[in-house]
């Protein structure tokens, strides 16, 4: 209710009801107000789960828990057919989304680790070490082969507004660079996806693929690869 509109109706009231009025209104108007203005955590802590599809048929399960702490925000991620140690943990500025560290492996052995220093990353994949820079205008994410980027993404571009990606691919193949380009979805939504979700575009080498998040909490919903060969979808809401 505007506030024009409460503060008229209570001068209609009976003036021994109009004072007591006018504090039950000013008060119900500014909760209203702070619930109005509450902003929404953008990837909120929790726990969510994804399932991997290939060519329609659902293959293996992702599990993400985002957690805040330090000053830092990580996201741990375990997929089957990981060991059951075994994840792949990404550290993001709380901020910005973006890149901070990633290491993926067990706690005795480490298969990767990446640590980014502004537009430079060293990159430490096997028993081999490289360091990449990042394209002009184009900050760093890491590609593997599991969900974790395209969770980031939605969060990560709101802030930076960023067209242009440097990703550091990881994979069964050595290390290497591409260049991501963003733009906005133009895709037929998905039936898992919410109603309300928005879409996104996201090419690399020529081939494109779509990504569904949520508007509110910027958390991803679906990602489509090219031709539907390999889609994540969530399958439950964050756990607290």
């Amino acid at each position: 209710m505007a506030w024009r509109t409460m503060k008229a109706r209570i001068r209609k009231l009976a003036h021994p009801f109009r004072v007591a009025a006018l504090a039950i209104g000013i008060v119900t108007f500014l909760q209203i107000s702070a619930c109005a203005q509450a902003p929404t955590t953008i990837l909120p802590n929790g726990i969510y789960t994804y399932a991997i599809i290939e060519r329609g048929q659902q293959v293996s399960t992702s599990t993400l828990v985002v957690n805040r702490a330090h000053g830092e925000l990580s996201v741990d991620e375990h997929a089957a057919p990981m060991e059951p140690s075994e994840t792949a943990v990404r550290v993001l500025d709380p901020s910005t989304f973006q890149l901070r560290s990633y290491v993926a492996g067990v706690p005795a052995h480490q298969v990767a680790a990446v640590t980014v220093s502004g537009a430079t990353a060293r990159v430490r994949y096997g028993t081999s070490t490289i360091r990449v820079s990042a394209v002009p205008g184009a900050p760093f994410v890491l590609a593997d082969v599991f969900v974790g980027l395209w969770f980031q993404l939605p969060a990560m571009l709101r802030v930076t507004k960023a067209q242009r990606l440097t990703s550091i691919t990881l994979g069964f193949a050595a290390p290497h660079q591409a260049l991501l380009t963003v733009s906005p979805g133009t895709s037929r939504k998905p039936q898992r996806a919410s109603k309300d979700d928005i879409a996104i575009t996201v090419t690399a080498e020529g081939a494109s693929s779509a990504l569904w998040y949520d508007p509110k909490t910027f958390v991803m919903d679906e990602f489509d690869a090219p031709g539907g060969e390999i889609v994540f979808a969530r399958t439950a809401t964050p756990a607290r």
